[in-house]
């Protein structure tokens, strides 16, 4: 089950990629794949997760169970009727918290010749580096950058990212150049997310000053680009509540066999018939798949099912070392 927004496409691989091959199995024995269907709530019947209804009022039942990916607050808060909460629970939920480090700030780029950096005139290898960091001179500045989050303040850019089209050349025209740089910025900006209506363009702008700096192609290369705030993502994917990059903080007793809480930590919930699958599950975010792959196990294993792709057991591990 995926809620979705209106989100904005910004290539045609990397994470879409993987989310589209991943559905492949699964479409390969007859499974439905639904795009941009939002769910407005769990349905249950006889005490057990039974199916989804969407926003626009269609039924669609599950043959065994409900599987969300979503946040705590999206899953047990938003479509789960309120009668099928204990109050535990529900308290549980509420308190689930977000990284303070973690809200996103994205700018993209449209280009007409990849980012040629100063540095690999001595070090040719940078010019196909997979991943860029600017701005991180010294270890110290992360203790600068923790004290203006927890200010609500912007602290000197410190980014990282790529230009995807030189290992993927499908995500742009042909000898065209997709790049981007992502930073974690505060989402209560000056002590409230709207601030960063007023402030996107100009910091946008400051990022792109900073590139053009170790990249100076960049100054007649931009074809076109834009920005994403904190604000801007999690009004796009409201399962990045806050602008989480990782969907939930890994504190207040959200790590391990208690994410997202306790009760909920091994991807079965209160309500039988209900999995969780997400980032805000165990290990948490960043694009590993791994909360999905464990959360397959357990399902498998509560339907019987074996699979060739499952490992063996911890005990049978050790035995064989």
């Amino acid at each position: 089950m995926v809620g979705c927004s209106n989100s904005r496409s910004t290539n045609s691989s990397g994470e879409s990629a993987l989310t589209a091959r991943s559905r492949r199995p699964a479409l390969v024995r007859s499974s439905n794949a639904r795009r941009s269907a939002e769910p407005r709530r769990i349905v249950a019947e006889g005490g057990r997760a039974v199916g989804i209804e969407t926003a626009d009022g269609e039924l669609i039942r599950a043959r065994h169970l409900v599987a969300s990916s979503l946040n705590p607050q999206q899953t047990f808060l938003d479509l789960l009727d309120a009668a099928l909460l204990p109050r535990e629970m529900r308290e549980r939920a509420q308190r689930f918290q977000y990284n303070l480090l973690a809200p996103l700030f994205a700018l993209h780029l449209d280009l007409a010749e990849p980012p040629r950096y100063r540095a690999s005139a001595e070090r040719g290898e940078l010019a196909r580096a997979f991943m860029v960091i600017l701005g991180l001179d010294h270890v110290d500045q992360f203790a600068d950058i923790v004290r203006h989050h927890e200010a609500g303040t912007i602290p000197p850019t410190v980014m990282w990212g790529a230009c995807p089209t030189l290992f993927d050349p499908s995500q742009a025209p042909a000898s065209r150049h997709t790049a981007f740089m992502w930073e974690k910025l505060p989402y209560r900006v000056h002590g409230d997310a709207r601030n960063w209506q007023r402030l996107r363009d100009a910091h946008g702008r400051a990022m792109l000053q900073l590139w053009q700096q170790h990249a100076p192609n960049l100054a007649d290369a931009v074809i076109d680009s834009f920005s994403r705030t904190p604000l801007d993502i999690a009004r796009d994917l409201p399962n990045m509540r806050e602008g989480d990059l990782l969907v939930g903080a890994f504190a207040n007793d959200q790590v391990g066999y208690h994410r997202p809480f306790a009760g909920a930590g091994n991807y079965r919930t209160h309500l039988p018939g209900l999995y969780l699958c997400g980032a805000s599950s165990h290990p948490g975010g960043n694009i590993t798949g791994l909360p999905a792959y464990n959360a397959a196990q357990v399902i498998l294993a509560d339907l019987g099912v074996a699979a060739d792709w499952t490992p063996a057991p911890i005990a049978a591990q050790l035995a064989a070392v």
